[in-house]
């Protein structure tokens, strides 16, 4: 029997998302087995057990987050974990260097009636970049013509003038004194164009990621009088888990003006060697030291270039650079425009209403003067839970064979957003956003096909028990409804230089209507804040604020204080911010200082976040503390200590008494990492450690509840990197890395008299690895490294993973890059085989310059 979506999705068990805690959002990560972790209930409001799944995606090139996690394979996929940390285990496939990946928690319920799972909630969005440790500014630094050197090893692989790899801005004859004051060309082209070719034997261990792909992304860029903007074009054979195509493409720019400020650097920068050589020229040539005002003049001039020079935001500066006649009028025309773009974009108009969901459309911002308009139109995915759909009903629809845009199963919206506003970005401003979404027509047209009548045979008995006939009786379905998204909301920024304050704030109202969802949207507290004429539709709407305070006291190494405070309503949707947490009040407070001669930075933060703050049956209450110190004193190891702890408040199923928990968990965590190099000539020598500590603990309230199993945990991870150049085309590197987790899933076990007991199960893994490596120099611009990798695991006597690489990367000059590389990895433990099977990975990658 097929219930009705109305019924089933009443019947839906609740739960808060995730909360995550590590990897931090936008941070970097060194860390060779990531540990990840965050908050999760381990019952859903019906007493369902949670299961989680952790998926992590790769981030390219113009992607937004919410684009790469839609759409891209997963790199890393750990289903229904029971814990709320999860350590990356040696048989999962190495990240990549410099690459950036997203991460997010999916909660689940198992559901017997489909014998499958239900997703129940999701968490944030977060997004890391994984990079290979670094020494920062404890390394001597390079002077023009010197040699960078590769991370894995320490020997050279560019210079710093951009022989290399490393891309520039700069015009090719930028640097001619003949053409130096010529006005930039109205339209020249540079760019990349970068081909990946990847081929495996086998997909990886939790990875969705195909075994073969070829991957063209083509990054032009478009000088405009000078002013570089960037597009992209990305086309690859890779699909979504969907069968969706990733290929995408955009022309425009994310911000002209940041363009624009990169041209004219280079004219600051002319204009200041210009006017250097004239007061050079004053003390010889007395026709020219007539009065002692033209070098006063001169020197204030030179002073102010300085000063535009220092700003890495064009946008602050403008009309001082307009005054300087540091414009030409055809970029004056440019700079109205701060961002433009069609194809795939990805528009920033509010934190909390339309921020970085990419959109297959269009999207520009116009700001002349102190008027500013913007307008973004495109279609978006509508996500849809496949476990609801008939795949009968539509494998076998003839409609939907006969039409080609139906044959992906894919709901779209089509979304509309603008804004107008007064005043500039980067100064005071007020602005006022209005976004509205609907289901276009295919979606719609697929709607129709999967809320078909469902025929069912119903038959008539007599008074003796004998079938007399049989009906047939067409019973209602409503599995998808439409969904309309309407969003008004204002946002404002108010300067105050000479306090050395700004204050940002914004406030959104939404109304969400999905006419299939109605009993699951009744569910929602009612919004005590809505004015009376609002509450009437309390079910659909709902609003969010945010609120924050920046403020630099005028005072030498006084450091920067930032607090703000944001709420979001139980039932407030926006189509256009992926990823949000609904029903969360959130306060925290920053506090940094960079001291000393820029040799000591000191962090401190507070935050208090409730999530359930309007929710009846479930709340999480988080109270998070953190400093940290970054101490680089010069020729010293630089050093860097950090610790935060997250103290969670859980109260779950409040409705039920039967059901009724309240656990207090909590995570702490301590790093440090400590880096030092040192060179003698052509020997150079570097050093990288890095330690953390990780505790999960939970305990229970009262004598009925026990401390929630998901919480527990223990994690400790130590990594050593120590790379040595002998001389310019021979070094070599040692890695060596330990991490542990402790983990304690256990579970009340109730006997034959009804006696209940704790029943501990832990789980106890221990992971050693170990890298050596060799780089040589055959030729000048031709490195190759030859490394070889082995794995143990405290439960197995064999080695877990053993391996090795060989990568080659040759560089033509500013031509092109040609770079390969193939690994080898297997597992010498038999039990581990069948898991854990011999793995050849190979890639080539291609960068030609133009």
């Amino acid at each position: 029997m097929l219930l009705t979506a109305s019924i089933a999705r009443a019947q839906e068990p609740r739960a808060l998302a995730p909360i995550l805690v590590e990897p931090y959002d936008g941070k970097e990560v060194v860390d060779e087995r990531i540990v990840w972790s965050w908050f999760m209930q381990s019952q859903a409001d019906d007493g369902k057990e949670i299961i989680c799944d952790l998926v992590v995606v790769e981030i390219h090139a113009g992607q937004s987050v919410e684009e790469a996690m839609r759409l891209n394979p997963p790199v890393v996929l750990r289903e229904n974990l029971t814990t709320a940390t999860w350590q990356t285990s040696p048989f999962t496939r190495d990240l990549v260097h410099g690459r950036r990946y997203a991460w997010q928690i999916v909660a689940k319920v198992r559901d017997p009636s489909v014998g499958s799972t239900r997703v129940v909630s999701r968490s944030e969005l977060w997004q890391f970049t994984y990079v290979e440790p670094s020494i920062g500014d404890s390394d001597p630094p390079p002077i023009a013509g010197d040699t960078l050197h590769d991370p894995a090893t320490g020997l050279p692989t560019t210079t710093v003038d951009g022989s290399g790899d490393g891309d520039t801005d700069r015009d090719a004859d930028a640097d001619d004194p003949e053409t130096a004051d010529a006005s930039p060309a109205p339209l020249s082209i540079t760019g990349r164009a970068r081909h990946t070719l990847a081929s495996e034997n086998r997909r990886g261990t939790l990875s969705k990621a195909p075994v073969r792909f070829d991957r063209l992304q083509v990054d032009p860029t478009i000088h405009l009088f000078g002013v570089p903007l960037e597009l992209s074009l990305l086309l690859t054979t890779e699909q979504s888990l969907r069968g969706s195509d990733i290929s995408r493409g955009a022309l425009g720019t994310r911000d002209v003006r940041r363009g624009l400020n990169v041209a004219l650097q280079q004219r600051i920068d002319e204009e200041i060697g210009a006017l250097e050589a004239s007061l050079d020229s004053a003390s010889v040539d007395s026709l020219r030291v007539l009065m002692s005002a033209d070098s006063s003049a001169i020197a204030a001039r030179i002073a102010e270039l300085e000063t535009l020079g220092d700003v890495e935001d064009a946008d602050e500066n403008l009309e001082a650079l307009q005054r300087l006649n540091m414009l030409t009028p055809e970029q004056q025309m440019l700079a109205r425009f701060p961002s433009f773009g069609f194809g795939k974009v990805a528009p920033s108009f509010g934190a909390l209403l339309f921020d970085r969901v990419t959109i297959n459309g269009g999207a520009f911002e116009f700001n002349p003067d102190n008027v500013y308009v913007a307008a973004a139109v495109g279609k978006v995915l509508r996500e849809v839970d496949p476990t609801v759909l008939e795949a009968e009903s539509l494998t076998a629809d003839s409609a939907r064979l006969a039409d080609p845009l139906l044959s992906v199963v894919e709901f779209h919206r089509t979304l509309y957003s603008m804004r107008l506003g007064y005043g500039r970005r980067h100064g005071s401003y007020v602005a006022l956003t209005g976004l509205y979404a609907d289901d276009d027509e295919q979606s719609r047209a697929l709607q129709a096909i999967a809320n078909r009548p469902v025929v069912r045979l119903v038959e008539r008995i007599d008074s003796l028990g004998e079938i007399i006939a049989v009906d047939t009786v067409l019973e209602a379905n409503r599995l998808l409804g439409r969904q309309r998204n309407y969003a008004f909301g204002g946002v404002g920024r108010l300067e105050l230089e000479g306090a050395g304050l700004a204050l940002d704030g914004e406030f959104n109202l939404s109304w969400f209507d999905d006419d299939a969802n109605r009993p699951a949207q009744s569910q929602v507290p009612i919004p005590q804040g809505l004015p009376e004429f609002l509450r009437s539709d309390s079910i659909l709407t709902d609003f969010d604020f945010a609120v924050r305070a920046d403020w630099t006291p005028p005072v030498a190494e006084a450091g920067t204080i930032n607090a703000g405070i944001r709420y979001v309503g139980g039932g407030f949707r926006s189509v256009g911010v992926a990823g949000l947490r609904t029903d969360v009040l959130r306060a925290d407070a920053r506090y940094d200082n960079l001291m000393l001669d820029r040799q000591l930075r000191l962090g401190l933060r507070y935050s208090h976040e409730e999530a359930g703050y309007k929710d009846s049956s479930n709340t999480s209450r988080i109270d998070a503390v953190g400093a940290s110190i970054e101490l680089r004193l010069r020729g010293l190891p630089a050093l860097t200590v950090g610790y935060q702890r997250h103290a969670q408040d859980l109260v779950t199923s409040k409705r039920d008494t039967a059901l009724l928990r309240r656990v207090d968990n909590a995570i702490e965590d301590l790093s440090a990492t400590v880096a030092y190099a040192r060179a003698w000539g052509d020997l150079r020598w570097w050093s990288f450690l890095a330690a953390m500590m990780r505790d999960g603990r939970s305990a229970g309230d009262g004598v009925r509840f026990q401390p929630d199993s998901a919480g527990v945990f223990r994690s400790r991870t130590l990594q050593l990197d120590n790379r040595v150049a002998l001389s310019p085309r021979l070094g070599f590197g040692l890695r060596a890395a330990y991490s542990g987790t402790l983990s304690h899933p256990f579970t009340i076990v109730e006997d034959s008299t009804g006696a209940r007991t704790l029943d501990v199960r832990t789980e106890d893994v221990d992971l050693y690895s170990l890298d050596l490596s060799a780089m040589v120099l055959p030729l000048e611009g031709w490195s190759v490294t030859l490394g070889a990798i082995t794995s143990y695991q405290n439960d197995i006597p064999q080695p877990a993973v053993l391996g090795g690489y060989v990568s080659s990367r040759l560089d033509l000059g500013a031509v092109a890059t040609i770079e390969l590389r193939f690994d080898y990895r297997e597992s010498a433990a038999p039990d581990l085989e069948r898991v854990f099977p011999v793995e050849r990975v190979g890639r080539i990658i291609t960068t030609a310059r133009f």
